[in-house]
């Protein structure tokens, strides 16, 4: 999905009156620095392998000044639909609109290092530095036993040797006589995927949702599971 929008994360908030945004901005910086993953380059180099390294670049709040509220919303929309080059940018921005005697804040992350757990950690640490820079007050933030270049690196020294052998030997036969689907849509597919759709909500009867626990709870496994081994089977 190379030079989308697929893979962002937004997050719009409007501030209050009485904002430090140079401490909402120093607030930022250190929360990146103290996880590396939102401050790192994915490189290719020409062979085809890939490496990554840290940024010391700091992150600076775009400021953004608006007429009307129908200009912040393109505004943001604009914002949100520009594609990261993680080459060169880290995987996080900020972007602060101003229109009249209101203030909003755009955070975009990148999936890439974000995820939807992430974002009560960041908001957590967010809001404690923000405090503590405000009073003047020193910050003291729990350190954090692990980060994750050290689950990357775990990773990649379980995918060597013979475990990646056994590994690619499985899927292998796993993937064996592998098909593309095709099915038949009501309208041709897009050039440029959204992966926009719509929710179809039906309900089960009593006994029938019975029978499908019982037989969740005898293969030990999920109810969601069974229902989405259905689906399968019926694409």
């Amino acid at each position: 999905e190379e030079g989308s929008d697929i893979y962002h994360i937004p997050y719009f908030v409007q501030l209050s009156e009485n904002i430090n945004l140079k401490a909402l901005e120093k607030s930022l910086n250190i929360i990146i620095d103290r996880h590396w993953v939102l401050k790192t380059f994915y490189v290719s180099t020409k062979d085809g392998s890939d490496y990554q390294f840290s940024s010391k670049n700091k992150l600076v709040i775009s400021k953004n000044k608006v007429g009307n509220k129908n200009e912040l919303l393109s505004n943001v929309k604009a914002k949100l639909s520009k594609p990261f080059d993680l080459v060169q940018e880290i995987s996080m921005r900020a972007d602060h609109f101003s229109i009249l005697d209101e203030q909003y804040l755009l955070i975009t992350w990148h999936h890439i290092a974000f995820d939807g757990w992430s974002i009560s950690i960041f908001m957590n640490e967010l809001a404690e530095i923000y405090e503590k820079i405000c009073q003047k007050s020193e910050i003291n933030l729990r350190e954090l036993e692990i980060s994750y270049a050290d689950y990357a690196m775990w990773q990649k020294q379980f995918l060597t040797g013979e475990s990646l052998k056994k590994l690619k030997l499985f899927w292998k036969q796993q993937l064996e006589g592998f098909e593309t689907l095709h099915l038949a849509t009501d309208f041709p597919r897009p050039t440029h995927f959204d992966y926009s759709g719509s929710d179809l909500q039906f309900v089960l009867d009593e006994s029938l949702s019975l029978q499908l626990k019982q037989l969740a709870q005898r293969q030990e496994t999920t109810l969601y599971t069974v229902l989405l081994s259905a689906f399968y089977l019926s694409l």
